[in-house]
């Protein structure tokens, strides 16, 4: 699988330059531009794994509670996720 993902919490500032002129606060708060690349396994008819690779631009769909330093977030991030599913 390859997917690309856009998110914009202004439409109107989709780089968040002008939310970051207005308000001192980083401009990747408020876009998020990412790239997945994920594969898929049915070891057997019950037993699924899956693994993806995200390349992360901006920082606007980060949960508050789970990154509380919004200031020391980094712009550009990486994330590896990986699962197993078991069907019964």
């Amino acid at each position: 699988m390859l997917r690309h993902d856009l998110f914009y919490r202004d439409k109107n500032d989709k780089n968040g330059r002008q939310f970051q002129a207005a308000t001192g606060l980083p401009a990747h708060g408020m876009f998020v531009r990412d790239w997945t690349l994920g594969l898929r396994w049915d070891a057997t008819p019950s037993l699924m794994l899956r693994a993806e690779y995200h390349r992360v631009d901006g920082t606007g769909w980060l949960p508050g509670p789970d990154n509380p330093d919004f200031l020391g977030r980094e712009q550009r991030w990486n994330m590896w996720l990986l699962q197993a599913a078991y069907r019964f």
